[in-house]
Protein backbone atom coordinates (compact mmCIF):
# COMPACT_ATOMS: atom_id res chain seq x y z
CA UNK A 1 0.00 0.00 0.00
CA UNK A 2 1.28 3.83 -0.05
CA UNK A 3 3.48 5.07 2.34
CA UNK A 4 3.13 8.88 2.76
CA UNK A 5 6.42 8.13 5.55
CA UNK A 6 8.73 7.39 2.47
CA UNK A 7 7.16 9.20 -0.18
CA UNK A 8 7.76 13.02 -0.78
CA UNK A 9 4.24 14.43 -0.98
CA UNK A 10 0.54 13.97 -0.82
CA UNK A 11 -1.57 15.81 -2.25
CA UNK A 12 -5.41 16.13 -1.74
CA UNK A 13 -7.61 18.42 -3.64
CA UNK A 14 -11.47 18.97 -3.03
CA UNK A 15 -13.32 20.35 -5.97
CA UNK A 16 -16.45 22.43 -5.00
CA UNK A 17 -20.01 21.99 -6.98
CA UNK A 18 -20.31 25.03 -9.60
CA UNK A 19 -22.01 27.90 -7.35
CA UNK A 20 -21.29 30.92 -7.58
CA UNK A 21 -18.87 32.91 -5.37
CA UNK A 22 -18.66 33.59 -2.64
CA UNK A 23 -20.43 30.63 -1.53
CA UNK A 24 -17.82 27.91 -4.05
CA UNK A 25 -14.69 27.00 -1.69
CA UNK A 26 -12.21 24.56 -3.01
CA UNK A 27 -9.18 23.29 -0.91
CA UNK A 28 -5.77 21.71 -1.61
CA UNK A 29 -3.95 19.88 1.35
CA UNK A 30 -0.78 18.67 0.71
CA UNK A 31 1.07 16.65 3.30
CA UNK A 32 4.85 15.86 3.81
CA UNK A 33 6.67 14.32 6.27
CA UNK A 34 7.39 17.34 7.88
CA UNK A 35 4.47 19.77 7.49
CA UNK A 36 0.72 19.91 6.53
CA UNK A 37 -0.36 22.98 4.35
CA UNK A 38 -4.18 24.03 3.47
CA UNK A 39 -4.69 26.77 0.45
CA UNK A 40 -8.78 27.47 0.26
CA UNK A 41 -9.91 28.65 -3.01
CA UNK A 42 -12.89 30.25 -4.57
CA UNK A 43 -12.37 29.81 -8.67
CA UNK A 44 -8.41 30.61 -8.32
CA UNK A 45 -8.35 33.32 -5.57
CA UNK A 46 -6.73 32.18 -2.91
CA UNK A 47 -8.96 32.68 0.02
CA UNK A 48 -7.19 30.95 3.45
CA UNK A 49 -3.68 29.32 3.94
CA UNK A 50 -2.48 27.27 7.21
CA UNK A 51 0.59 25.58 7.77
CA UNK A 52 1.88 23.13 10.32
CA UNK A 53 4.75 21.11 11.36
CA UNK A 54 3.52 17.43 11.32
CA UNK A 55 4.32 14.23 13.97
CA UNK A 56 4.80 11.00 13.34
CA UNK A 57 1.62 9.92 14.94
CA UNK A 58 -0.33 11.72 12.03
CA UNK A 59 1.80 10.30 9.18
CA UNK A 60 0.97 6.68 11.01
CA UNK A 61 -2.59 7.58 11.36
CA UNK A 62 -2.50 8.51 7.74
CA UNK A 63 -0.67 5.04 6.12
CA UNK A 64 -3.52 3.26 8.51
CA UNK A 65 -6.25 4.87 6.61
CA UNK A 66 -4.76 4.54 3.43
CA UNK A 67 -4.53 1.08 4.05
CA UNK A 68 -8.13 0.14 6.26
CA UNK A 69 -10.19 2.76 4.05
CA UNK A 70 -8.80 0.39 1.07
CA UNK A 71 -8.13 3.99 -0.94
CA UNK A 72 -7.35 2.22 -4.76
CA UNK A 73 -7.78 2.84 -8.07
CA UNK A 74 -10.70 1.32 -9.61
CA UNK A 75 -13.15 1.78 -12.72
CA UNK A 76 -15.84 3.82 -11.92
CA UNK A 77 -18.61 4.64 -14.78
CA UNK A 78 -21.73 6.42 -13.79
CA UNK A 79 -23.81 6.11 -16.36
CA UNK A 80 -26.51 8.93 -15.23
CA UNK A 81 -23.89 11.51 -14.40
CA UNK A 82 -24.84 15.12 -13.11
CA UNK A 83 -23.15 17.99 -14.08
CA UNK A 84 -21.63 20.95 -11.47
CA UNK A 85 -21.25 18.07 -8.74
CA UNK A 86 -18.11 18.07 -6.12
CA UNK A 87 -14.91 16.13 -6.97
CA UNK A 88 -11.83 15.06 -5.06
CA UNK A 89 -8.50 13.63 -5.71
CA UNK A 90 -5.16 12.15 -4.03
CA UNK A 91 -2.02 11.88 -5.69
CA UNK A 92 1.38 10.48 -3.98
CA UNK A 93 4.76 11.37 -4.91
CA UNK A 94 7.67 9.93 -4.04
CA UNK A 95 11.38 10.91 -5.82
CA UNK A 96 9.39 13.13 -8.28
CA UNK A 97 7.43 10.01 -9.28
CA UNK A 98 3.83 9.63 -9.10
CA UNK A 99 3.36 5.90 -6.73
CA UNK A 100 -0.59 6.83 -6.73
CA UNK A 101 -3.16 8.81 -8.50
CA UNK A 102 -6.89 8.88 -8.35
CA UNK A 103 -9.54 11.40 -8.94
CA UNK A 104 -13.61 11.05 -8.63
CA UNK A 105 -16.32 13.23 -9.38
CA UNK A 106 -19.69 12.66 -7.31
CA UNK A 107 -22.06 12.41 -9.71
CA UNK A 108 -25.11 10.26 -9.49
CA UNK A 109 -24.93 7.30 -7.01
CA UNK A 110 -21.17 6.00 -7.26
CA UNK A 111 -19.21 9.02 -9.06
CA UNK A 112 -17.42 8.83 -12.16
CA UNK A 113 -13.86 8.39 -11.68
CA UNK A 114 -10.99 5.62 -10.61
CA UNK A 115 -10.74 6.88 -6.97
CA UNK A 116 -12.07 4.03 -4.50
CA UNK A 117 -12.16 3.25 -1.43
CA UNK A 118 -13.12 5.31 2.11
CA UNK A 119 -12.15 8.48 1.69
CA UNK A 120 -14.29 10.63 4.27
CA UNK A 121 -11.96 9.70 7.07
CA UNK A 122 -8.89 10.02 6.17
CA UNK A 123 -10.19 13.57 4.66
CA UNK A 124 -11.43 14.55 8.16
CA UNK A 125 -8.79 13.78 10.20
CA UNK A 126 -6.16 16.02 7.82
CA UNK A 127 -8.78 18.81 8.26
CA UNK A 128 -8.87 18.14 12.06
CA UNK A 129 -4.91 20.23 12.03
CA UNK A 130 -6.59 23.16 10.35
CA UNK A 131 -8.16 26.27 12.17
CA UNK A 132 -9.96 26.50 8.89
CA UNK A 133 -12.52 23.84 9.21
CA UNK A 134 -12.88 24.02 13.04
CA UNK A 135 -14.89 27.50 12.24
CA UNK A 136 -18.66 27.03 11.73
CA UNK A 137 -19.00 27.99 8.90
CA UNK A 138 -16.42 26.25 6.80
CA UNK A 139 -17.87 23.01 6.41
CA UNK A 140 -16.22 21.96 2.81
Amino acid sequence: MHNIINADVLIYHFNDAAVPPPDHRSYTIHLTSTKIHLSVDSYGDILHEEEFSVNNELLDLTNQLLSNKKIRNCDLLEEDTISGSTSESLTIYSANDIVFKGSIYHAGKQGVGNLCGDLGELTNQLKKNFLYFKKENNQV
